[in-house]
């Protein structure tokens, strides 16, 4: 029936429950590990988790397609601020499902091969290769090359929530089901150097010289070749509408679309969006538009800003604006229930100019400011110890070349991470002070165990605790790493500037504007061993230790 059968029976059984002491039931087992996004798109209805559901996915059932493809439905529509689509690498979903891997399973985590590397080997080794038409089995061999044992698990999880998307008897993939494909899949990494026919092609296409037929005759080998299939119908592609050939194009371009070429992919969404958005100017621009012009306009809109790959940031930010004045003036109603101002934004991140003045003009009247992400040309992610309106403040403004999702805070998973030199970012914001500080003393106590061989460990800490009480607290605990600098930053309920810092200047905005290495050659010119300071005072943050 499901032509690759990897599904989450298998995956509780295989993996799970043989690689953990820990006694869940497989309800509860879906529960743990999935985003909680997807878990309730596939199994929750009316507020009320419906348990046949989770059985019929477990047990992968031809009555289970419904799930699977609400799933995908899902999971293609996520988008980034800019309406731009995650790459494999920073998918928050996979990068979700593999942290849960390494929390249920830690063993997943660890870079040499284990126990729990041979399971996942097998269940690779699994796939049917006459089955497997995505090439699924060699991309996720590449991953197991590289020790990646968690992310491969991930795209297993994917897998076996979008299982008719992968392919069933007698039938061929949809659009949708390429859009998953490429979104969830690791690319296929391809071979160092071009072969000598994609060389030779290229010269041709470039001299535009030959045939479609000689062109497709000196691709011979590459159009057998799994690396070099896309590029090869692409090159096929290219070569047929310059002969004006339009249907021969097409039906080149749509099969380098399905190997997953991204030039391909972009080429021909770019080329649908500039065809739907002149449709669109037209009733836009005729004030005698009536409903069903609004209405067409606006689904047009709209499926311009879910294409895979995204379109072109132009074409972007124009349908996000259209979508903004119509809803904004009452005549549409978006399919997936956003607001204006939802579009606004999409339209102001794409840089579209009349967005941008809209925005500021809307910015300057509104009670409550937009949040926007911060920029900064680093790499890093964030850890916090609850999903808790602090933290959900604090989301909103990681910058967009972060990992744009709070990892939770656990410590078998920082063993490995505290070693990196990428920035960290830890937030102790918990209801539970008591909690708060018990969690950074263990942060520090793995420092002292780990003993990290760079002194600049790129780490900022941030507690929510009454600062009277933890001041001191803190001052003894970061006296013990003398060899290390580490700002600790306060936030104290009981102090009106700290409670407007996160009602009005989200945890990344002041925290950019200091300069931490002055501050830490300040800090040993006083010879101290400890940094940390608590919001008390917006225009002055006091630090202690000094």
């Amino acid at each position: 029936m499901w032509k690759i059968e990897i599904t989450w029976k298998q995956l509780y059984e295989d993996i799970y429950v043989k690689f953990t002491k820990n006694e869940s039931d497989q309800k509860t087992f879906i529960k743990e590990i999935f985003p909680d996004g997807l878990y309730q798109k596939m199994f929750v209805r009316g507020g009320k988790v419906q348990g046949k559901y989770v059985s019929l996915v477990c047990r992968a059932t031809i009555d289970a397609k419904k799930r699977f493809l609400d799933a995908s439905d899902y999971l293609i529509q996520l988008k980034n601020e800019a309406h731009e689509d995650y790459n494999f690498e920073e998918n928050p979903i996979l990068q979700e499902f593999a942290e849960n891997w390494k929390r249920l399973v830690p063993a997943c985590a660890e870079t040499q091969e284990n126990k729990v590397a041979k399971a996942v080997y097998r269940l690779i080794d699994k796939i049917e290769e006459e089955k497997d038409e995505l090439f699924i089995k060699e991309r996720l061999f590449q991953l197991y090359d590289k020790q990646e044992y968690a992310q491969i698990l991930a795209v297993f999880s994917i897998i076996a929530s979008t299982l008719c998307s992968f392919g069933m008897e007698n039938t061929k993939f949809s659009e949708q089901d390429l859009k998953l494909h490429s979104l969830f899949l690791p690319k296929l990494v391809e071979e160092e150097e071009e072969s000598d026919a994609i060389k030779i092609a290229q010269e041709m296409l470039h001299r535009e010289e030959g045939s479609l037929e000689e062109l497709k005759e000196c691709l011979g080998i590459a159009l057998n070749n799994p690396y070099e299939k896309g590029k090869a119908n692409y090159l096929l592609a290219r070569r047929a509408y310059q002969l004006k050939d339009k249907k021969a194009g097409n039906a080149f371009l749509k099969e380098a679309v399905k190997f997953s070429y991204e030039p391909a992919k972009l080429w021909k969404n770019n080329a649908d969006a500039e065809t739907m958005l002149e449709k669109i100017r037209i009733a836009y621009q005729n004030p005698a538009s009536d409903g069903e012009d609004v209405m067409r306009c606006c689904k047009g809109c709209e499926k311009i800003l879910y294409l895979t790959p995204a379109v072109e940031k132009s074409y972007r930010g124009e349908a996000a604006f259209v979508l903004y004045k119509y809803i904004r003036a009452g005549k549409y109603q978006s399919s997936t229930n956003e607001t204006a101002d939802y579009y606004l934004k999409i339209s102001n991140n794409c840089g579209f100019y009349l967005a941008q003045e809209e925005w500021k003009v809307n910015n300057e009247s509104r009670i409550i400011p937009q949040i926007m992400r911060a920029e900064t040309a680093t790499v890093g992610r964030c850890y916090s110890n609850t999903k808790n309106k602090y933290a959900k403040i604090f989301e909103k403004t990681i910058p967009e070349s972060w990992e744009r999702w709070l990892a939770e805070f656990d410590l078998t998973v920082m063993q490995m991470k505290i070693h990196e030199k990428t920035a960290k970012r830890f937030l102790f914001l918990d209801d539970d002070f008591e909690k708060n500080i018990e969690d950074l003393f263990e942060l520090l106590q793995l420092i002292k165990d780990e003993k990290p061989e760079t002194k600049e460990l790129n780490i900022e800490i941030f507690i929510r605790n009454d600062s009277e009480i933890a001041r001191a607290l803190i001052d003894t605990a970061l006296s013990g790493l003398p060899e290390y600098t580490i700002p600790v930053f306060i936030i104290d309920d009981d102090k009106t500037a700290a409670q407007q810092l996160l009602s009005h200047h989200p945890l990344f905005y002041p925290v950019r504007a200091v300069d931490l290495k002055e501050s830490a050659k300040k800090i040993k010119r006083r010879q101290t061993n400890s940094a940390f300071c608590h919001f008390g005072n917006i225009e002055s943050c006091e630090m202690a230790g000094s």
